[in-house]
């Protein structure tokens, strides 16, 4: 109700944004975060429908919304991060490791001039563990393996980088 009344309310988004999370289907969190992108086309709307439509596993709607972002801010990291994600997920044709390749390399670059910070340290994270998966799909399975075995080293806590080690185990 207070959206409709000011829609330029970004508390008011956040509110409807953290209530529709909870919404089955992910029908409901489609409507809210278009609706929001009607009033506010930016990088982070974008980015939240990608993110639902990943979840609906609606890939193509969520390579397109991640695109769109990268259009607003072709530098932006999480939309980096996120297409290398979702090229990995689709990874079954080569076509998607191109483009994962290319996001690879594009978020390598923004990190390497990013200021250290909490953020840029779970970027930093995201973008170690989708590269070395990157790393075992299309490059070298047993290089990615030497990496993951070094990261676990310095993290060995990391609760996703035991189960990528997991799943690399068979290849």
């Amino acid at each position: 109700r207070v959206v409709a009344l000011d829609p330029r309310r970004d508390d008011a988004w956040e509110g409807l944004w953290r209530t529709s999370q909870s919404c089955e289907p992910l029908s409901e969190q489609v409507k809210v975060c278009e609706a929001r992108l009607k009033h506010d086309d930016s990088v982070r709307n974008h980015l939240l429908l990608a993110d639902v439509r990943a979840k609906q596993q609606s890939w193509g709607m969520a390579e397109e919304q991640a695109n769109q972002a990268l259009k607003l801010d072709p530098d932006n990291l999480p939309a980096h991060l996120f297409l290398v994600a979702l090229s990995i997920r689709r990874s079954e044709n080569e076509e998607f490791l191109r483009m994962a390749w290319q996001h690879v390399w594009s978020a390598s670059k923004l990190l390497q001039s990013a200021p250290r910070t909490p953020e840029n340290s779970g970027r930093f994270r995201e973008y170690a563990l989708n590269a070395i998966i990157f790393r075992a799909l299309a490059l070298d399975p047993a290089e990615a393996r030497a990496a993951l075995d070094s990261w676990l080293k310095l993290n060995p806590g990391d609760q996703a980088a035991k189960e990528i080690q997991s799943a690399l185990a068979g290849l």
